[in-house]
């Protein structure tokens, strides 16, 4: 199963996600959770991925893609067979 989270993270660009083990980086607890929930179902065998604007300090484990908006990210999502879409509105 395709799982993909969508984290908007344009003013959290220089936030480090890459060890969501380490807690919080200093990010809200909304878009750490988006970045934590793909990291640990990954080992779980779902095939995860995080869509976000932002993508260069994303775990490596997860497939990041970069989007520029919400739209762009279930366009995406949809192109590549995501089977659950998880935004928060």
């Amino acid at each position: 199963m395709k799982i993909a989270f969508y984290v908007p993270n344009t003013a959290l660009a220089k936030v480090d996600f890459t060890s969501p083990a380490y807690g919080n980086p200093g990010s809200g607890a909304a878009e750490y959770l988006h970045v934590a929930l793909p990291f640990y179902i990954a080992d779980e065998g779902f095939e995860t991925f995080i869509y976000a604007q932002e993508t260069a300090l994303m775990p490596k484990n997860i497939t990041a893609v970069q989007c520029d908006s919400i739209r762009d990210a279930a366009i995406a999502a949809k192109d590549n067979g995501v089977d659950i879409f998880v935004f928060r509105p």
